[in-house]
């Protein structure tokens, strides 16, 4: 089964509307920080997509539902991970 969702979050992360989004991202970054950290960020954003629809098809939501605390845990994962990555600008 794991093969056939991971073949299927690659074909479902193709959407027009990333693509205008991530086009936005990258001028933004290369404009501001510059083409490495352009490329790390590109990089990091499509890994990012790719990674969610990932858990949506492993049922994510269902898990998050079974045990309520995981939401929380998953909040304050991502607003640390967001502060770390704001602090180093």
């Amino acid at each position: 089964m794991l093969p056939i969702v991971l073949s299927c979050a690659l074909v479902d992360s193709v959407n027009p509307c990333t693509f205008a989004v991530f086009t936005g991202l990258l001028v933004t970054t290369l404009h501001t920080i510059g083409r490495r950290r352009m490329v790390f960020s590109g990089l990091s954003f499509t890994l990012a997509i790719f990674i969610v629809y990932l858990l949506i098809g492993l049922n994510l939501a269902r898990t998050l539902a079974i045990y309520p605390v995981a939401k929380y845990v998953v909040s304050v994962l991502a607003m640390s991970m967001a502060v770390i990555y704001c602090s180093q600008r």
